[in-house]
């Protein structure tokens, strides 16, 4: 019998157990047509280990939840659970981020950093002209989720003279990320 070796191996998948397909050092949904590069290639033939998938979280036009949305992002949880995390609903601050992700297992400092470099993973400030006004987005590599002006591609639709001023960096505390 000729073709490709295809080794399988099960993954988690935000909570859900599916089957995959290694192949060429690539990791292949079978089901998904969606390739994920491992991040950490020795340990692609153990038998367990989660991929973390940001997923975009539409804001409803009206809800002052951003910041909100921001956390249940970067954790990949629901709105509910980020609200549970950081210890109400509405607007947030910095501190109420970094206690809903340290809730959560993350790490972040108690104050935002002024925008060098665009960051690997964080949530960012973005501020209108007037700085009158802010929205907190994520960033995830090359993607920006924003919940009010993006979709779930990770494009963003906004206003030429918005900028991203600051952000907090995230660090994963236990294995995953």
């Amino acid at each position: 019998m000729g073709g490709k070796k295809r080794a399988r191996n099960r993954f988690i998948v935000m909570g859900e157990r599916i089957s995959l397909q290694m192949e060429n050092g690539k990791i292949r949904l079978a089901h998904h047509k969606l390739i994920i590069k491992p991040h950490l290639p020795a340990i692609c033939n153990k038998e367990d280990y989660v991929v973390y998938m940001r997923k975009w979280i539409k804001q409803i036009k009206g809800k002052h939840n951003c910041g909100i949305i921001a956390v249940a992002v970067i954790a990949g949880c629901s709105i509910k659970r980020a609200e549970e995390a950081i210890g109400y609903k509405g607007y947030t601050d910095t501190k109420d981020l970094q206690r809903g992700l340290m809730n959560l297992g993350f790490k972040c400092p108690g104050r935002l950093k002024r925008l060098k470099i665009r960051p690997k993973l964080a949530i960012a400030k973005l501020t209108y002209p007037d700085n009158s006004k802010y929205h907190w987005v994520v960033v995830y590599k090359e993607k920006i989720f924003d919940g009010a002006h993006g979709n779930k591609q990770g494009i963003v639709n906004w206003e030429k003279d918005w900028r991203i001023t600051s952000y907090l960096p995230i660090k994963k505390i236990n294995k995953g990320e």
